[in-house]
């Protein structure tokens, strides 16, 4: 059997200058609704930033204030068009150029983020990547608001890489992230590059 090398990037931060997830969702909204739900939400992104809300928690009440009852199919629409025409002006291009290197080497690559699958799988399709994100629960076409399953955050992701590539005995793990949400799945690889890209050799 051949040694398998994988390769799991992070998405915000990692792969991107900032935070993508805030700029989807302000992408759906008039400014003045805009302004109305982040009023709304301020007491959630204050709790979360004292470390008293779980990201889990957090990120619901996000994603209820902007996309409860939204026709997913709409969503979806959108979700192409932010990835196409704003995606790739957040990306950095050391890290592409690092992911470039892995596919080139013929090593596995997936991107891996509790940012939502919605906007990231139309970005990584362009460039060849594998996606396992945060999904939304959808009921009768629509958006609840709510996380299908759980988010992609903290072990979820060493759960689902190891459910998308099995055992880790079975291959070599090159990961990279930038915040606590990557802890654990930093701790698995066999080498770790945390808030830094290598250079390409």
């Amino acid at each position: 059997m051949s040694h398998q090398i994988v390769a799991a990037f992070d998405f915000d931060k990692t792969i991107t200058t900032h935070d993508t997830l805030l700029p989807f969702l302000l992408h759906l909204h008039p400014f003045h609704h805009k302004s109305i739900r982040l009023i709304k939400l301020f007491p959630t992104l204050l709790l979360y930033k004292m470390g008293m809300m779980e990201n889990h928690d957090a990120k619901e009440n996000l994603l209820k204030a902007f996309l409860k009852n939204h026709a997913y199919n709409h969503l979806e629409e959108q979700a192409e068009i932010f990835a196409q025409s704003r995606l790739p002006s957040f990306v950095k291009t050391d890290a592409l150029e690092r992911v470039r290197w892995h596919q080139k080497e013929g090593h596995q690559c997936i991107l891996i983020s509790a940012g939502l699958e919605l906007y990231l799988k139309p970005w990584a399709d362009t460039i060849g990547l594998d996606v396992s994100a945060t999904r939304l629960q959808v009921q009768e076409g629509r958006v609840s608001g709510k996380i299908e399953g759980k988010n992609c955050y903290g072990q979820e992701k060493v759960n689902r890489l190891l459910d998308r590539f099995g055992p880790k005995s079975g291959f070599e793990l090159y990961a990279y992230g930038d915040s606590l949400g990557d802890k654990e799945l930093l701790a698995i690889a066999d080498h770790a590059f945390y808030r830094k890209i290598p250079p390409c050799r």
